[in-house]
């Protein structure tokens, strides 16, 4: 990139600051304003880099000179500031899960092919070398027929921030953790055709759920939870070999064994390669992901409404 990237960043929590002590390091992004609904800890989150504390949504994103808007609030008010955002001709990087239902989203990816403005998911995963070397292996045929994909998210990360917790800010596992195998398996294998979810819900939030996806020849299972900690794999066993992926969304090593041999798969991955993507694409003039399409997050988005709606999972602010 030839000058900096200017982001306006709406959400200062946990992510936030991971996000911005990654990508400012490089050199290539700054961020020029930022706003929380929490003062304190908006002010804590700007002073270390001079960032311009915003009164509101609109103070950051409209007196502030910047190419794009990363958010990153709580699940339930996605869809309204990302909204927010566009309406006032901003592109916008949209933190997973990217709205609450599919509905909202399908609104969100029309409202900015109307305004001409790029709008994309932050499912950072798939920025990365690994998941993207992996769907070719997949797609390639090396593994041969696909016999069986078991796939676990299973940590106990419900102290990880307030919201994993919080009904009223659309917590639980499937928003918050599901979506990553469920967009792994889907960016593998397609929709499946048919899913059943089978969850542990209590207290307006869902602790953990078995997912099946079941495809033509074979069903992919997964083992979500936010208080187990049963860890994180992807294994998919074909009929020529087996991928064993420890931290799939993490984008770490897998590992491809075919007969006799064993090949590590490898690549860059985090943040920064997430933001300089798509700080790319925008000044290249696109409006959507190459790396994460919109049918993709809009998909991904129903099997997450399905799985919902088989827990009878209904946060208060639907009713």
């Amino acid at each position: 990139m030839a000058q900096e990237f200017r982001w306006a960043f709406i959400g200062t929590g946990t992510l936030a600051k991971k996000v911005i002590t990654e990508i400012t390091a490089s050199g290539w992004h700054r961020v020029v304003s930022a706003y929380s609904r929490n003062r304190e800890n908006l002010v804590s989150f700007c002073e270390p880099y001079g960032i311009y504390a915003a009164r509101s949504v609109e103070d950051a994103v409209k007196t502030a000179d910047i190419d794009a808007v990363y958010i990153s609030v709580t699940n339930e008010v996605h869809y309204e500031v990302c909204r927010f955002c566009i309406e006032h001709g901003k592109n916008v990087l949209l933190e997973k899960p990217f709205t609450i239902n599919a509905r909202e989203t399908k609104e969100l990816q029309m409202l900015a092919k109307t305004k001409g403005v790029y709008l994309a998911e932050a499912m950072w995963t798939w920025y990365s070398d690994v998941p993207n070397k992996v769907r070719e292996i997949v797609l390639s045929g090396k593994l041969g027929r696909i016999k069986s994909v078991f796939m676990s998210y299973s940590k106990n990360s419900i102290g990880y921030a307030p919201r994993v917790s919080d009904p009223a800010k659309g917590g639980g596992a499937v928003l918050d953790i599901g979506i990553y195998p469920i967009a792994y398996a889907y960016r593998l294998f397609g929709y499946p055709k048919s899913i059943i979810c089978k969850g542990d819900v209590r207290e307006g939030i869902d602790y953990g759920e078995m997912i099946e996806f079941v495809y033509d020849g074979f069903t992919v299972k997964m083992d979500i939870s936010i208080i187990e900690s049963n860890g994180e794999a992807c294994v998919i066993e074909g009929e020529n070999g087996i991928l064993v992926n420890p931290g799939f969304h993490y984008a770490e090593p897998a590992v491809l064994k075919t007969g006799d041999e064993i090949k590590i798969i490898e690549g860059r991955k985090g943040y920064l390669q997430e933001f300089d993507t798509v700080a790319d694409e925008i000044r290249q003039g696109k409006t959507e992901s190459t790396f994460i399409p919109p049918e993709m997050t809009y998909d991904c988005m129903r099997i997450l409404d399905e799985c919902r709606k088989q827990m009878n999972l209904v946060y208060p602010f639907e009713v």
